[in-house]
């Protein structure tokens, strides 16, 4: 299991803004199916955010569940490489893919996901 926490817009001071990368480049980086015309959005600040524009976290998580398959690889001493594939063959989400989803749905801005 793997967690990151990243901030979430302020609710009183959301504004459309524009992503600093194409839509469709995004939607291709994080491997997902999604409109191209989803938003983007931002918090310029506002007093009950302190003039952050952010309020609040949301916890980005990877889960790894074990399977049969997984228990063989393990107990053969595979590579990490053929782990993670095997495991995104079986419908695991990474940490990568999984930061994409609150930023598609404008819970959160690119900011604090682009590192």
């Amino acid at each position: 299991m793997a967690q990151r926490l990243v901030r979430k817009i302020c609710a009183n001071c959301k504004t459309t803004a524009s992503s600093p990368i194409a839509h469709e480049e995004l939607l291709r980086l994080a491997e997902v199916e999604a409109e191209p015309s989803v938003a983007f959005y931002k918090g310029p600040g506002y007093e009950k955010c302190n003039m952050t524009g952010y309020r609040s976290r949301i916890a980005i998580i990877e889960v790894m569940p074990m399977s049969a398959k997984l228990a063989e690889l393990i107990n053969r001493r595979a590579t990490a490489q053929e782990l993670n594939e095997e495991a995104r063959c079986e419908g695991m989400r990474t940490l990568w893919i999984s930061c994409f989803f609150p930023l598609c749905t404008t819970r959160t801005s690119y900011n604090p996901i682009s590192c």
